[in-house]
């Protein structure tokens, strides 16, 4: 017999581990999770502004909207 095979199968069979542990994530974690789990089904659409975007800074015809970028600043802010 193997001997680190013997000492996986023994930490496997769970020797010395209760049987009344558990896991609790923390309700941050779950807000994230969350989170990740309403992202992940829009990154086709980040993907298309992604590409649209670098198609339009190859050409020179993407422009910076200052104005919103300055009203969407001070939203945050205020």
């Amino acid at each position: 017999m193997d001997p680190k095979s013997g000492a996986t199968e023994k930490a496997a069979t769970g020797s010395g581990a209760n049987s009344s542990d558990r896991v609790q994530l923390s309700q941050n974690y779950q807000s994230l999770a969350n989170v990740q789990k309403s992202l992940s089904g829009s990154d086709a659409i980040r993907t298309d502004k992604v590409q649209q975007i670098q198609s339009q800074l190859a050409s020179g015809t993407y422009q910076v909207d200052s104005g919103a970028i300055a009203e969407k600043m001070m939203g945050e802010v205020m």
